[in-house]
């Protein structure tokens, strides 16, 4: 059975693995992404509109569902500085290139 939906972060996948293909209890499951992927769901500005899994109890947890709208969202974050998130991308950048990831 074939499960991918073209424009899923890693997020995404989790969610609607558990949710979804789990309940057909298949033996094997297997996931491909890119390695930049990785990077990316650490940029909420990026794909805003998405959950986020952060890390509680070792143990992955979803924040952000049901997700809320661009629209919303954006009017949330109407007055945040967007020179925060360039620095943001660097400083991943930097840290990703040095092998802290």
């Amino acid at each position: 059975m074939n499960f991918g939906v073209s424009g899923y972060s890693i997020n995404h996948i989790l969610l609607y693995m558990e949710d979804t293909v789990l309940l057909y209890r298949p033996e094997v499951v297997v996931m491909g992404f890119v390695q930049d992927n990785m990077r990316r769901i650490m940029w909420r500005f990026r794909h805003h509109s998405k959950p986020l899994l952060v890390q509680r109890d070792n143990q992955l947890v979803a924040t952000n569902v049901p997700v809320a709208d661009n629209e919303t969202i954006l009017a949330q974050e109407k007055y945040r500085l967007r020179s925060w998130d360039t620095l943001k991308v660097i400083w991943d950048e930097i840290r990703w290139r040095l092998g802290h990831f």
